[in-house]
């Protein structure tokens, strides 16, 4: 297939039905190979129930997993158009050098990625198997993470690859100590993107693209309420373990007269996230049939809360509450609008229960947030400390309990999401 005819193809199914279609193929064949990525480890180490940190000794290995994930997502991408360069190099250059695509990437990189793997998959003609991490060379790594960086990928996602490779390699032993990467022998230890903040706010993209915020008010509302991700409103199709939003996801504080949500997010960590003053009474009226009495909740341990909630989630068969979005809406910058909102709340709050002095009498102390990474919110609580990230400042409260409503428990990843004011 030329690259001229896959260009009409792909602007015929970027909102019709092909689309879907090939949109929904690439997914299934991105999970069959994450799926068997994981069952190596399960082969190899049968007492590790498919984790990684029986491999690692790290009990950090639920992030590493899901780096690796990632990264054999992209590894996977790589070495199929590898294999598709090296059959057919005239039409894979036709199609990197066409000034269509260049376009199309810019403005639509799911598009551009789903077309470039159809264009493959028509010049392999066969599905190949899904990469392995212990099939890859230390040379094919390291071509897919410098393919990342022209892709525009972070540095921190880059170094976060990377640490998740030699953590699984090295201490599965498919590797030596010696083979461990180190991106500074390969000239990747300053190249990727230091900004990856969005270009635009959330009041800016709704206000330039009112057909869109239109067409998808509902979805975005939910967005920006709760600051849930993507899929903890839809699923993650790449695990099985994700949760939806559902009807037994609601739940409703008589005495604060707010509503909120239950969720399970990245790490597999459950959380509650309540709903935004702005959006608190759209909310309820939407939503707040479904909602249970926090009451009980607010008894329960952590533990005991994620037990119930997972077996709720899983028994519900409820409707959808929420209808399907494009992926191509940018989902982040609504959770950063919903992370500026909720910390002028909470600093509001601490704020007057510093003023009545609840405490006792406290001295305001200015200290920078790089200072406290390590502090929790129980070791900082009634400290009066003020801190500054991005363009916001406030008391050190606020910020964490922001930051654990977003699915996080640090300060410094905030930066991410309030660095631009809205």
């Amino acid at each position: 297939m030329k690259t001229s005819q896959l260009t009409v193809k792909v602007r015929e199914m970027k909102s019709g039905k092909n689309g879907r279609q090939a949109r929904q193929i690439l997914k299934q064949q991105r999970v069959a190979g994450l799926r068997q990525s994981r069952t190596q480890y399960k082969e190899k180490f049968p007492h590790s129930n498919g984790s990684l940190d029986t491999i690692t000794g790290d009990k950090s290995y639920e992030i590493h997993e899901r780096n690796i994930d990632a990264f054999l997502k992209r590894a996977q991408v790589h070495h199929r158009l590898v294999a598709a360069q090296e059959v057919d190099p005239q039409t894979i250059a036709e199609f990197n050098n066409s000034s269509d695509w260049k376009e199309i990437r810019e403005l639509d990189a799911e598009v551009f990625n789903v077309s470039r793997n159809l264009l493959v998959d028509e010049i392999l003609g066969e599905v190949r198997a899904p990469l392995k991490l212990d099939q890859m060379t230390i040379s094919e790594v390291i071509d897919t993470l410098r393919e990342a960086v022209a892709d525009g990928m972070a540095q921190k996602t880059i170094e976060a690859y990377a640490t998740a490779v030699n953590h699984v390699m090295v201490g599965g032993g498919f590797w030596k100590r010696s083979d461990a990467i180190h991106l500074k022998d390969h000239g990747l230890s300053n190249v990727g993107k230091r900004d990856v903040y969005k270009r635009e706010t959330a009041k800016e993209w709704l206000k330039g693209h009112t057909r869109e915020a239109s067409r998808y008010a509902t979805q975005i509302d939910v967005m920006r309420g709760f600051g849930l991700r993507y899929s903890e409103i839809w699923g993650d199709p790449y695990h099985d373990h994700s949760f939806t939003l559902k009807p037994s996801s609601f739940i409703y504080d008589s005495r604060r007269e707010r509503i909120g949500v239950e969720t399970i997010g990245k790490g597999g960590r459950y959380r509650l996230a309540w709903a935004t003053s702005e959006l608190n009474q759209v909310m309820i009226s939407r939503y707040g049939a479904y909602a249970r009495d926090f009451t009980g909740i607010a008894q329960m341990s952590v533990q005991d809360r994620t037990e119930a909630f997972v077996k709720r989630n899983r028994a519900d068969q409820g409707a959808v509450v929420v209808k399907g979005m494009r992926r191509e809406v940018p989902h982040h910058i609504f959770r950063a609008d919903y992370a500026r909102q909720m910390i002028d709340e909470r600093n509001q709050i601490w704020s007057r229960r510093y003023a009545k002095n609840e405490f006792g009498t406290k001295e305001t102390q200015y200290i920078g947030y790089t200072r406290l990474r390590n502090k929790t919110l129980n070791e900082l609580r009634g400290q009066n400390i003020i801190i500054k990230i991005g363009d916001m400042s406030g008391h050190v409260e606020a910020f964490l309990e922001t930051s654990q409503y977003l699915g996080h428990n640090r300060l410094d990843i905030m930066l991410y999401y309030i660095r631009k004011s809205n």
